[in-house]
């Protein structure tokens, strides 16, 4: 094939004849990008191919097992340039070193090769495309052919010729460092070892060049400093730092001396392994994938750096595809070389690995499903792997993030847990004896966790496992770890006592808009930081092992992962994990030192040889904490910190770098609770006859679409069939009486089953499954067991909606008080008529009689009886009596929180011209973010209301306004996201991309201020009729956001003024380097979109408003009792609802009478009301007053 030339022109050619370089290019040299499925002439097939990553979204690929033609595959390239000249030479192909890619290499005009094997990389594109530094080419004036040779084979999970060329870079270059790293060990020197770094040119030397360097601390200290020298025909020198460096992460800076600019290295210096505690099962862990990610030749040198930072978990991922397992009961892990291999080089180094597999052969599955479709597929598998990889592996996780991509949208929990018990029965039968894990849950998903748990999978595993990612917030001093206590609250009720609580993958993105770019210092700091504390939170949040994600280098994307800038180039994090696993020692969670200044936090742990406490602060704050004992302080590093012990006190100063304390004891230690003996390792010995017996649940296609999401939506007007698959893993056949009992008011039509299924086998029994007259509208069990030898087997839960729901239920606000809202919606085609409402609060219900008539397809409302008032969470129930059709149910969760403790929006119309009206008197909400400097990030916010509008005025200051996108990216820079959702957090167990909510983008763009809808129901797109403005001031530098929100754009999601409603809002700020860090009210929006972290609202009246009538709260004694009294008068014609909310509880008077008095008292548990007590009342026009009560602490004796 034929293929134009490609060109550089404007490059000086002059050499120095005796000075050390090649000239610099002249100014107007341009690098030339060349896109490799392009060549002049190529034998490589299939040649130009799609690729996903690649540029242009194609790339050259050679994939092919016939033998090479002589002279190898080649792929060439004709490139004419005005001069000759020296160029750097920069390409994205293929991971170098890998077992399933071949070496290649390179040469310009039949000149030297230089070999993939000594490409230096410069970031990961993705899993199949990398960014190296290939050298440097000397070109010739005119035209110069490039030519990329491969003539080896790889070596697994075949022996095709394998390449991938994505692009290859041409760049005027002079004579330069090309890098100074401490290579062939990972950048890694052990405390008290010789550190030695080389020094290299991207090509050899003329003539002796002189190399001026030095070596700076964490803290950017210099350390050490001096000169080396490149001698004439070489490339490198070498850089002496002794044996005497403190442990810590360094970075080296490098330049031919008399130069002005030059590059930079990094490098780290850990604890030595003699200093460490011996601990024999370490919470702390790290996420590895060496099995692809690391190359063969690299694997004993990467897992020894490993041991060194004083894990031995790892985690680790096994194939599962064709070439293994081609087609049922043939399995060949012949071609496994490079996962065998490092599986060996860990457990060499004494690392214990966790491996995961997440998806299997192709003929296992069938179109819209991921999962195995036969359970005995899933049975063989582990069966093989488990021997093959006896002793290599200890623990296996049975598949990945099973409720996002690695199951299908149409896969529910059930499906799930069937190939899960299936993988364990087979690991179990294979004679290994590693332990068993469950694939780790996504994310705060708790509706999935509980599916997945009723579904007795906890009694075939030793561990259940999460997900817990973040994203970093460059404006803030520290980033926290998410809270997932509710996937662990999910678990108690289902065998959890014992069970190991593994976060399998907890990792903080280091995302940057350009994704050719390499963490910044800020985000590298920041990531050593969160590798400390989101440890800490997440042990004390209850998890008992916690994976850092990722070792190896790893980017997605925007997002980078890894501890490592390059493999030869450590980040601080490998440091600090380092520090981190020898100062907590066995890392048992102990609690909480109490008695802190606002804002620090203070987890102690049992290191196995006393208590240690790891600190951090957003700021640098002075603290003193009670010790017993002698005490010592070490910093992030690995440092002896300043210390200052008197009087049994350690007084100390502590910042965003989270310290050590270690001392006999911590007097103020609020402890945790005990954790539960550990649970036995579940032994195949364990399962009963009927334990063995799998049952999976199959429903149709139209039953199962968006399952995973909603549970399987039933024809309530049809009959329903389901088929049990009834497998039978037991060395014998079996006879089993298999039936299904249904809830929420469906019903299964016969009555069990018996079948007898072989050894090995299967049998299928149908059930139909029929909606009843007291139908509920809301999720519902179908649960499945069968019974053998009289002995019950797990069960396999099914969960059941109708697909055309036709009551719905939220919360809302009645004038004073909290209601729910129930929409019913006939679904037939003839007229209904509702004669009864019965509304339930925890164990008390009401009825009251309803007149409603109801046409076909038509919609109708009504209220509730009041919730309890502020009695936080009750669960509701809402039932419709339709005439002659039986009842309507819906039931959930409603959160009556104390008023006094919820946001109003106050109701005032804003004027949209960019300049901040009179909002004195309104109240406001300063966004925050740990630690965020003023100076460069700040942020106030009002929202307000009126019957057309949500209206949004925002104030912020930022030193520098940078943003240069438009439409749907504006969030990548400059501007606010903010988001409105019905019902308040915790009245949905619903995955959070299903929540109903809508978010906007809001920025002050290039082509002027743009009001983006993210999401909206199904509904988004830029909006060009909103009412918006945007104005940026440079002299103060302050920009003032407005925008007017019809209440129409929020219809998708059914918000209305009367809604009890939740609101999120950040602002976002970018100084041009591409990292984006925020200040925000309320969560859910920037690392993760879930309401539950939104914050409450109540659409109210202008708070300026008087409440009609007089109001006022005092304490006083009666008798030997303290009580808070409060009364409100009605002064109108009318009468009214008067809300009583204070921190003591909420009470409310209803139909207050014209000219009369309202009162309550509240009783406080002890003896006394602090003058600190307040009142809110809030009268039936949604006013509000906020009253101190009268004279000051009062106490009864």
């Amino acid at each position: 094939m034929s293929f134009s030339r490609h060109r550089v022109a404007g490059v000086a050619a002059a050499i120095l004849a005796t000075g050390l370089l090649v000239s610099s290019p002249a100014q107007a040299a341009e690098a030339l990008t060349i896109e490799g499925e392009n060549p002049t002439a190529t034998t490589m097939v299939p040649g130009a191919a799609a690729q996903t990553g690649a540029s242009g979204g194609s790339s050259l690929r050679l994939y092919t097992a016939a033998e090479a033609p002589e002279g190898g595959y080649t792929a060439t390239y004709e490139v004419e340039v005005d001069d000759a000249s020296l160029y750097r030479l920069d390409a994205t192909t293929i991971p170098v070193g890998v077992e399933w890619a071949s070496p290649f290499r390179v040469r310009a005009n039949d000149g030297a090769w230089q070999e993939s094997s000594d490409a230096r990389q410069l970031s990961v594109v993705n899993s199949e495309l990398r960014r190296y530094e290939l050298g440097a080419l000397a070109l010739d004036a005119g035209v110069n052919t490039i030519e990329f040779q491969v003539t080896e084979r790889r070596k697994s999970p075949n022996t095709n010729y394998t390449l991938f060329l994505d692009t290859f870079t041409l760049t005027p270059a002079e004579m330069a460092l090309e890098s100074v790293t401490a290579p062939d060990r990972f950048g890694v020197f052990e405390q008290g070892e010789s550190a030695t770094l080389t020094a290299a040119l991207n090509s050899k030397a003329l003539a002796p060049v002189p190399v001026t360097w030095s070596v700076a601390d964490y803290d950017g200290a210099v350390v050490a400093e001096g000169e080396t020298t490149v001698e004439t025909g070489e490339s490198t020198a070498s850089i002496d730092l002794g044996d005497a460096l403190d442990t810590g992460a360094y970075r080296v800076s490098a330049r031919i001396t008399g130069l002005e600019t030059g590059i930079e290295g990094a490098f780290a210096v850990l604890p030595e392994a003699s200093s460490r505690p011996a601990v024999d099962d370490s919470p702390f862990a790290v996420d590895v994938y060496g099995s692809k990610l690391i190359a063969t030749d690299d694997a004993e040198a990467f897992a020894h750096v490993l041991s060194l930072t004083g894990v031995d978990w790892i985690r680790d991922r096994q194939r599962w595809n064709d070439v293994i397992n081609p087609a049922r009961g043939s399995f060949d892990f012949s071609g496994e070389q490079q996962p065998l291999n490092w599986l060996q080089a860990a457990d060499a180094a004494g690392l214990k690995t966790l491996s995961s597999f997440h998806d299997g052969p192709s003929w296992t599955r069938v179109e819209k499903r991921e999962l195995p479709q036969d359970l005995r597929d899933m049975y063989d598998f582990a069966l093989a792997a488990g021997e093959n990889y006896d002793g290599l592996v200890d623990a296996w996780q049975l598949w990945n993030e099973q409720n996002r991509k690695f199951a299908h949208e149409s896969e529910g929990a059930d499906r799930f847990a069937a190939v899960m018990k299936a993988a364990a029965l087979g690991f179990l039968d294979s004679g290994t004896d590693a332990l068993l894990v469950n694939g780790g849950l996504a994310g705060v998903d708790p509706h999935y966790a509980q599916w997945q748990f009723r579904n007795g999978i906890l009694d075939y595993l030793d561990a259940h496992a999460y997900h817990t990612h973040t994203t970093v917030n460059a404006s803030a001093s520290t980033n926290a770890h998410p809270d997932f206590s509710s996937q662990l609250e999910a678990a108690q009720p289902y065998g959890d006592d014992g069970k190991g609580r593994w976060v399998t993958e907890s990792g903080i993105a280091l995302n940057n808009a350009d994704q050719t770019k390499l963490p910044t210092a800020t985000q590298e700091a920041l990531q050593a930081r969160y590798i400390v504390s989101s440890a800490a939170e997440s042990l004390a949040q209850g998890s008992t092992k916690q994976f850092f994600f990722i070792a190896a280098p790893y980017r997605e994307g925007a997002s980078y992962w890894s501890m490592y800038r390059s493999p030869d180039e450590p980040m601080a994090a490998l440091a600090a994990q380092s520090v981190m696993t020898r100062e907590l020692g066995e890392g048992r969670y102990a609690g909480q030192l109490t008695g802190l200044p606002k804002g620090v936090s203070a987890y102690a742990f049992d290191t196995g040889s006393g208590p240690a406490a790891v600190l951090w602060a957003p700021t640098d704050t002075e603290v003193t904490v009670p010790v017993e004992g002698e005490a010592a302080l070490v910093d992030l590093m690995g440092r002896d910190g300043d210390l200052a012990v008197s009087g049994g006190a350690a007084a100390f100063t502590v910042g965003p770098d989270p310290v050590y304390l270690s001392a006999a004891q911590f007097p103020d230690l609020k402890a945790a609770p005990a954790p539960a003996a550990p649970a036995d390792p579940i032994d195949a010995e364990d399962f009963t006859t009927a334990e063995r017996v799998v049952i999976q649940p199959v429903f149709d296609a139209a039953t199962s679409e968006n399952s995973q999401l909603y549970g399987y939506g039933l024809d309530s007007t049809a009959t329903t069939t389901v088929t049990a698959e009834v497998y039978n893993f037991n060395d014998a056949g079996v006879t089993a009486e298999v039936a299904a009992t249904a809830e929420g008011g469906w019903q299964v039509v016969g009555a069990a089953q018996q079948v007898t299924i072989p050894a090995g086998g299967k049998a299928d029994v149908t059930f139909e499954i029929t909606a009843g007259t007291d139908l509920q509208q809301t999720i519902a069990d179908l649960t499945f067991k069968a019974t053998v030898d009289g002995k019950t087997s797990s069960p396999a839960v099914a969960e059941l909606r109708p697909r055309a729901s036709s009551l719905t239920v939220e919360h809302a606000i009645d004038g004073a008080d909290d209601v729910v809202k129930a929409e019913y919606t006939n679904t037939t085609d003839a007229a209904q008529h509702i004669s009864e409402a019965s509304w339930t609060f925890s164990e008390d219900t009401e009825t009251v009689d309803v007149d409603l008539d109801v046409a076909p397809g038509a919609t109708v409302s009504l209220l509730s009886t009041p919730a309890p008032a502020g009695a936080g969470e009750v669960a509701y129930t809402a039932t419709l009596t339709i005439d002659g059709a039986g009842e309507a149910s819906a039931s959930g969760t409603l959160s009556a929180l104390p008023w006094l403790d919820v946001p109003r929006v106050p109701k005032r119309t804003i004027e949209i011209d960019g300049v901040r009206d009179d909002l004195s008197g309104l109240p406001s909400t300063t966004l925050k973010a740990p630690g965020v400097k003023e100076s460069s990030l700040a942020a106030e916010t009002w929202f307000t209301w009126d019957d057309d509008n949500l209206y949004l005025t925002a104030e912020v200051s930022d030193d520098i306004h940078v943003q240069p996108y438009v439409n749907t990216a504006t969030w990548q820079a400059d501007g606010l996201q903010f988001a409105v959702a019905p019902n308040w957090p915790g009245e949905s167990d619903l995955r959070p991309e299903i929540q109903e909510y809508t978010e906007f983008g809001f920025a002050l763009t290039p082509q002027g201020p743009q009001l983006y809808r993210y999401k909206s129901g199904s509904v988004e797109g830029f909006l060009t009729s909103a009412d918006i403005a945007a104005v940026r001031d440079e002299t103060t530098k302050t920009t003032v956001y407005e925008a007017a929100v019809p209440w129409s754009l929020l219809e998708p999601i059914g918000l209305t003024p009367t809604s009890a409603a939740s609101l999120s809002i950040a602002v976002n700020d970018s100084d041009g380097d591409g990292t984006r860090g925020w200040v925000r009210w309320g969560d859910g929006i920037t690392t993760s979109k879930d309401t539950e972290l939104f914050e409450p609202v109540i659409f109210a009246a202008d708070a300026n408003n008087a409440v009609a009538g007089s109001a006022n709260v005092r304490a006083q004694c009666w008798g030997d009792r303290p009580a808070l009294a409060a009364h409100a008068w009605n002064d109108s014609a009318a009468p009214v609802d008067v809300r009583f909310s204070t921190p003591l509880g909420d009470h409310i008077v209803h139909d207050l009478a014209a000219k009369k008095g309202g009162y309550h008292a509240f009783r406080p548990d002890g003896a006394s009301v602090p003058a600190w007590e307040s009142l809110t009342v809030v009268a039936g026009d949604a006013g509000t007053r906020a009253f101190a009560h009268e004279g000051a602490k009062v106490t009864c004796e």
